[in-house]
């Protein structure tokens, strides 16, 4: 997680709760999109093809992946808050409501400064206050981090 997503330690990882009706905004019973779903883990890549709906390769991974336990939510590219587009690729940006976090889990590696800034603004933000913040530090003996209370 910390490597891939979390800009090798000096980012942050947020925990969300899943239980949130943010997680749960299907349509209908047959709808796929805006609700949680597991990622499949296989070695065979699935085939890109999306005809009749099917959404087979967008929830599925290495089997290489599979120490992740990941889930996803997928929903439709017009739905997104914000389009930011940078060194020729465009990005989506969607909102989600503060109070699906539960906890935030600050980088071993987080510069000084930006873990002040980032803790301030969770203090000073009402919609943040329920937010529990969590400092994770590498291990002097293990190779482990060691995640406690900031």
């Amino acid at each position: 997680m910390w490597a891939h997503y979390a800009c090798s330690h000096e980012g942050f990882v947020i925990e969300f709760d899943t239980e949130s009706a943010f997680f749960n905004q299907r349509r209908s019973q047959k709808d796929d999109f805006r609700h949680l779903k597991p990622v499949q883990y296989s070695t065979v890549r699935p085939p890109l093809t999306f005809d009749n709906g099917d959404i087979t390769a967008m929830l599925t991974k290495s089997e290489h992946w599979s120490y992740e336990r990941e889930w996803r939510m997928m929903v439709d590219l017009s739905d997104s808050t914000n389009t930011l587009s940078f060194h020729g690729k465009t990005y989506h940006l969607f909102e989600f409501p503060p109070s699906c976090i539960t906890s935030v889990i600050l980088g071993a590696r987080m510069p000084e400064a930006i873990r002040a800034r980032f803790l301030e603004l969770i203090k000073e933000t009402p919609t943040l206050a329920h937010i529990i913040c969590y400092q994770a530090s590498t291990d002097d003996t293990l190779f482990k981090l060691n995640i406690g209370p900031t």
